[in-house]
């Protein structure tokens, strides 16, 4: 009977290590993907700036002709 908890305890043991490291992993994950979507987001927002001051441009000299 001591030899059947031994193994179960040993299981039990076994697995709780196998597993101490895949929060590590996870969060190491989470972060190279947060840092891909913020380059990504900047990559956007720039773009989308870009293309706002060149429309706000064209409407400014669109008013200017226009006067």
């Amino acid at each position: 009977m001591k030899k059947l908890v031994f193994m179960f305890v040993a299981v039990v043991a076994v697995s709780f290590v196998s597993c101490g490291d895949a929060p590590k992993k996870v969060a190491e994950t989470v972060d190279s993907v947060a840092t891909e979507v913020a380059e990504e987001v900047d990559s956007t927002l720039d773009t989308l700036a870009t293309q706002t001051d060149s429309t706000v441009d064209a409407a400014i000299d669109s008013v200017k002709a226009a006067l």
